[in-house]
């Protein structure tokens, strides 16, 4: 006859769940709970668990996040003072944390909600200073920043409408949107490497211009339409049903 399991009572009993024997004298079982668990260790399990949630967030990833919305300031101040020289390098370590933390989210599933959140955050403010203080000195022309800065405000508040009436929204970048972005971060370069006085672009940059002209107004054109449709077809669902 096996031996009986010793029971033992008292505050620092761990309550084990899931016993079951798997030979002759032995026993598997796994903690479920702390019974009689004190105030005390209560407060530090829960130390615990708020340290663990933290460092979820302050991965490497969202690191990387953190320091490109810290570089945006920077960038802009240098574009502010003509200091393109410095901005230009700046405004592309920015980008490549970007590439940076993309790849290192999906190879080590470092993904968390605060890195969905800061990162177009920090995607967006980064071309829009850089956008608005360019057009500003008249080095890029008006039209297109005014085209670039307005189909960001359509997809934002387009966005922000479809969840007030319908709930979440997950926009997905198609990839005419993603092109525009890539035309987008490259005129921002080549205009401040004019400015910079390192590149001569004056006989084919206002070619430049109308293409990413083009693709900015194709683009959140095609968001307009898909997510029109989407909205569209989820109301007529939810009236059907």
């Amino acid at each position: 006859m096996d031996a009986p399991i010793p029971r033992r009572s008292g505050p620092r009993l761990v309550a084990l769940g899931n016993l079951s024997q798997v030979g002759p004298g032995r026993f598997d079982c796994h903690a479920e709970s702390i019974h009689a668990r004190s105030p005390a260790s209560a407060a530090a399990f829960g130390l615990l668990g708020a340290g663990a949630a933290t460092m979820r967030m302050l991965n490497v990833p969202n690191i990387l996040t953190l320091v490109r919305l810290g570089l945006v300031p920077v960038v802009g101040y240098c574009l502010a003072v003509a200091a393109y020289e410095i901005a230009l390098p700046i405004f592309l370590a920015a980008a490549l944390t970007d590439f940076a933390d993309g790849y290192l989210a999906r190879r080590f599933r470092l993904t968390s909600s605060l890195g969905a959140m800061l990162d177009p955050i920090a995607d967006k403010l980064s071309m829009l200073v850089s956008t608005v203080v360019l057009t500003v000195q008249s080095l890029m022309p008006l039209w297109l920043g005014v085209a670039i800065v307005a189909r960001d405000i359509v997809i934002v508040v387009g966005a922000l409408a479809y969840r007030a009436a319908l709930g979440h929204v997950k926009i997905a970048p198609t990839w005419l949107s993603k092109i525009n972005t890539f035309l987008e971060f490259t005129v921002l370069l080549l205009v401040m490497a004019a400015a910079a006085g390192w590149l001569d672009t004056e006989a084919w940059l206002h070619a430049v211009f109308l293409v990413v002209f083009v693709t900015v107004v194709a683009s959140g054109g095609q968001y307009v339409w898909l997510w029109g449709a989407k909205a569209v077809a989820e109301r007529q669902s939810r009236l059907e049903s």
